[in-house]
């Protein structure tokens, strides 16, 4: 397992994560979720500075390089229970969503484009108006992870803890799964990787992960997210993972797409407000 042009490569397979504030201008009403609202949000910031670019994310068929919250902050109780329209009419109250980024020529896009002329920008999700107030972003490479984890990390541990921020659910088959099985998560999370990381980490990891690590703890309970026409089941909350193996390279790649998962987020609908996840642990 060996990084390939790791010469200048800092400046490469660049990750952004971004948490924007927003203040409501207008009165209106919010769907719970908002996820696909959002999506379209985050396109039209891209399209304005990269309209091609815009475009292949909207039809490309491949894991997207990026991922999208719903809308957090203060929403009427009456959102959390069905799926009808409520109003919201205090002017002044600031949300949040967050975006990550794990492709290279999206995140120069993102990071020199999109944000320099971001604040102060009205952007409207449903009916409800919101103006950008401010921004705050984190940034790295894959090229850190890697090294932070295969090449400088010498005893990694065998416990591995994940936060699941917003509903996550996983696909197999013709089933949704609601449960963050290993074998599920670091096969979600080895394919992101794959698709933008300059190093194979080994297309049988997720059925290592099913064999070598084991659900010690969690605290998760399911949420619904709504869409336009359906509503989304999905887990929130944290897993404690313990890995049995005695092949540390193994053991660092867990350790190294726990990390990415960051960016990259777990499971289905990741640019839709699903599956953002962080390790704590």
């Amino acid at each position: 397992m060996k990084l390939k042009d790791t010469q200048g490569a800092g400046k490469k397979h660049l990750l952004l994560d971004t948490t924007f504030t927003l203040r409501l201008i207008s009165n209106g009403q919010l769907v719970p979720g908002e996820g696909q609202r959002l999506l379209s949000v985050f396109l039209s910031l891209v399209r304005e500075v990269d309209p091609a670019l815009a475009a292949e994310l909207h039809d490309s068929k491949r894991i997207k390089p990026f991922s999208v919250s719903f809308l957090f902050g203060e929403i009427p109780s009456g959102l959390s229970k069905g799926s009808e329209k409520n109003s919201i009419s205090d002017t002044g109250k600031e949300f949040f969503f967050r975006v990550t980024t794990f492709d290279q020529r999206l995140s120069e896009v993102w990071k020199g484009g999109v944000l320099p002329c971001v604040e102060g920008k009205t952007i409207r999700i449903g009916s409800e108006l919101f103006v950008v107030s401010d921004y705050t972003f984190e940034e790295e490479t894959i090229v850190d992870i890697y090294r932070r984890h295969i090449i400088d990390n010498m005893d990694p541990g065998t416990v591995i803890v994940l936060r699941f921020h917003t509903p996550t659910a996983f696909r197999s088959g013709r089933a949704n799964f609601l449960f963050p099985e290993p074998r599920f998560v670091w096969l979600s999370l080895n394919r992101a990787w794959s698709n933008v990381a300059p190093v194979d980490l080994g297309r049988d990891l997720h059925l290592w992960a099913e064999k070598e690590i084991r659900v010690s703890k969690y605290d998760l309970k399911t949420n619904i997210l709504h869409f336009d026409r359906y509503r989304q089941i999905g887990f929130t909350g944290h897993c404690e993972y313990r890995v049995h193996t005695d092949e540390v390279n193994r053991l660092k790649s867990y350790h190294l797409l726990a990390d990415f998962s960051r960016y990259s987020g777990v499971g289905i609908k990741t640019t839709m407000g699903m599956g953002q996840t962080t390790r704590l642990q």
